[in-house]
């Protein structure tokens, strides 16, 4: 009887200790649960904003296909931007006074035909030096007459 006393002691200690080791499972069983829950959301969060960019990524190929669409069939041209620039500035060259390369052309000598910005020829009148600039044949204040380009 001893030894069955003994022995229901030993199993009522491991018991403890089982019971002991199975509440602390449970709580890091609980822990693990509670950790999962967490990532799932972040793993739903996740989800929806990539969904999200795409759709915001398709929404804009799609646009970007009609931009491009619409601006190659309604231009008709076949020219680059870098050709389109050339020319606006090569127009913009014709504009400009031959002398400054700053002003647009307002007035021309009616002699020789050359156009100028007014304060050009005005400093030309001015010092007394009455010759075209470009072509260096003499002129008169009533050879001057003012253009209107714009």
């Amino acid at each position: 009887l001893s030894q069955k006393t003994d022995d229901c002691a030993n199993a009522s200690g491991k018991t403890a200790a089982l019971k002991s080791e199975l509440v602390n499972a449970l709580k890091r069983c609980d822990e693990f649960v509670g950790q999962s829950e967490d990532q799932s959301g972040e793993i739903r969060k996740l989800v929806d904003a990539l969904d999200k960019a795409e759709r915001t990524a398709k929404e804009s190929r799609e646009k970007l296909a009609e931009i491009a669409q619409n601006s190659s069939t309604s231009s008709g041209s076949d020219f680059t931007t870098d050709q389109l620039k050339t020319q606006i500035q090569v127009l913009k060259n014709r504009l400009a006074c031959p002398v400054c390369h700053y002003r647009d052309k307002e007035c021309i000598i009616m002699r020789c035909r050359h156009m100028h910005c007014k304060q050009c020829v005005e400093e030309r009148l001015s010092n007394r030096s009455r010759r075209c600039p470009t072509c260096n044949n003499p002129f008169g204040r009533s050879d001057l007459e003012d253009i209107f380009l714009g």
